[in-house]
């Protein structure tokens, strides 16, 4: 351990020895600072939702056509929102059922993974395993997107509160 460390510092030391020491002086950091002259600033802000309307504040120019905007991004997001957890329901149903009907007649605590698991019927056995993998797929699509609706509802409620819009107008409720 010593003989690796006493090693490790030597080359150390030889490239510390070897190598330049860099300085850098007002002019150069002027140079970094302004970004070298190989872009233009701007002191515009960056809009980096390209496909988001302007927003004017509420205490300026508050139209009905903002209020109905504000509400039909809202209105459509929930109903996204709605068929992701209808969707995960049913698919969720549709394994409960597929998991109840294997189950064992005697009501043992056997699910239909064990039941089956020795069955030479292997036509009956695909037909439940991709039943089952169906149903499984349609839940995890039906997680993603329903996560996706969550995420985008938290996107349109940032927009509105940074663009100064109430947030009863995402949710259509006006005074």
């Amino acid at each position: 351990m010593k003989i690796i460390s006493a090693m490790l510092l030597s080359v150390i030391i030889i490239f510390a020895l070897a190598g330049k020491c860099m300085a850098f002086s007002d002019a150069d950091l002027e140079k970094y600072q302004t970004g070298g002259g190989n872009f233009i600033r701007s002191d515009e802000p960056i809009n980096l939702n390209s496909n988001a309307s302007p927003q004017n504040s509420v205490t300026g120019s508050s139209t009905e056509g903002e209020k109905d905007h504000w509400c039909q991004r809202g209105e459509q997001n929930r109903q996204r929102l709605k068929k992701a957890e209808n969707e995960l329901q049913a698919a969720e149903e549709q394994l409960r059922v597929l998991k109840a009907a294997h189950q064992l007649a005697d009501g043992s605590s056997k699910t239909w993974e064990n039941k089956y698991s020795h069955s030479t019927d292997f036509a009956k056995l695909d037909r439940m395993a991709n039943d089952v993998l169906d149903a499984m797929t349609r839940s995890g699509r039906a997680s993603i997107e329903l996560n996706k609706a969550k995420d985008e509802l938290r996107t349109i409620e940032d927009e509105a509160h940074r663009g100064s819009i109430p947030p009863g107008w995402v949710r259509c409720q006006f005074e």
